[in-house]
């Protein structure tokens, strides 16, 4: 890891629309601390980038952004404003491909990618996805011989990037990461419970019915062509590996970061009960109910039972301030008491 390079692709990167925003940006530290100034994480450059700061490039990569400015492709280098401060690089996509009906062609042409069906929401994360692998594949080229270069996207948004590196970039080594199948999405969304008959799904013919075909096929033949496709979960495990045709080759378990919760002796002074609740979730006993899992010492709100649910006590507690509760109520029998 001394001289390897990691850039990490996703239309959520400095762009917070959905959980992958949270997935990265959380675990970015980790990586930093792993890779130093040659991890990269690579998002779109749009009108807003929230928490996007722009800075002077390193050295290292300029001769590859001048390439790449030559090519049309705009790449506005900063730190990304999250635990970690990692490098970001957005990427203009928009004036890099002048009839993108050719991108697809060759995308159908070379791997089978079946984009007919695709509207704008398709074509734009496969433009953008395909020009971050531009800079990857320019960069890589400078660090030849010198170190090892990783590529990793996200979803099939990103998916076309995998196919461009595994065309131009063979060098680079792609991983692809699916957090959920997005004709599993499509479907469940539907109310349809896809877990009950997974095995009997004919994916194609649900994602046409569905309108997801060209999301669907890029999905399914970046992930066969990834040097590794990974996925959070074993149950998306067996998701992807009916959907998609292809089984993960690695399940890397969602975490979370406990190190920005405050700790039990701390918590009583930083906002009182909203640090409280925090608390108990990091501490591995809240769940579905408080009804077992609610702390003899912990006051209960005037107007509500022990049965509340998680997230109306949650809800609660943040708008009632320590001031307005009773001391303390009284225990059920029931209740485990604190050791």
């Amino acid at each position: 890891m001394e001289t390897s390079w990691l850039f990490e692709v996703s239309w959520e990167v400095c762009n917070k629309v959905g959980g992958i925003h949270t997935v990265i940006s959380s675990k970015a530290a980790q990586a930093v601390s792993q890779f130093g100034e040659r991890y990269v994480a690579m998002g779109p450059l749009l009108k807003s980038n929230p928490g996007f700061e722009p800075c002077d490039p390193p050295e290292s990569i300029v001769p590859a952004l001048e390439r790449l400015a030559a090519k049309h492709v705009e790449v506005s280098v900063g730190r990304w404003d999250i635990p970690g401060r990692p490098w970001a690089m957005l990427i203009g996509f928009r004036d890099v491909f002048k009839d993108p009906d050719k991108l697809l062609f060759q995308l159908w042409n070379d791997y089978g990618v079946d984009s007919m069906a695709g509207a704008w929401d398709y074509i734009e994360p496969v433009l953008f996805s395909t020009a971050s692998a531009m800079a990857i594949k320019e960069i890589g080229d400078d660090m030849e011989g010198v170190a090892d270069v990783y590529a990793h996207f996200h979803e099939w948004m990103s998916g076309a990037g995998v196919l461009y590196l595994k065309k131009h970039a063979p060098g680079v080594s792609t991983v692809l990461t699916t957090h959920a199948t997005m004709l599993g999405r499509s479907m469940s969304g539907s109310g349809v419970d896809i877990y009950a008959a997974l095995e009997e799904i004919e994916p194609t013919q649900e994602a046409k019915a569905f309108g997801v075909s060209a999301k669907h096929s890029m999905e399914s033949v970046s992930a066969r062509e990834a040097d590794c496709f990974t996925t959070v979960s074993n149950i998306t495990r067996r998701e992807a590996s009916n959907l998609l045709g292809t089984n993960p080759a690695v399940v890397t378990t969602n975490g979370f970061n406990l190190e920005a919760l405050p700790s039990r002796s701390t918590w009583p002074k930083s906002g009182g009960l909203r640090a409280g609740s925090l608390w108990i979730w990091q501490s591995g006993s809240l769940s579905a109910s408080w009804t077992r899992t609610r702390p003899c010492w912990w006051p209960q709100a005037a107007g509500t039972s022990f049965t509340t649910r998680a997230s109306t006590c949650c809800l609660t507690a943040s708008r009632t301030s320590t001031a307005s509760l009773p001391r303390r109520s009284p225990t059920p029998r029931w209740w485990p008491s604190c050791s």
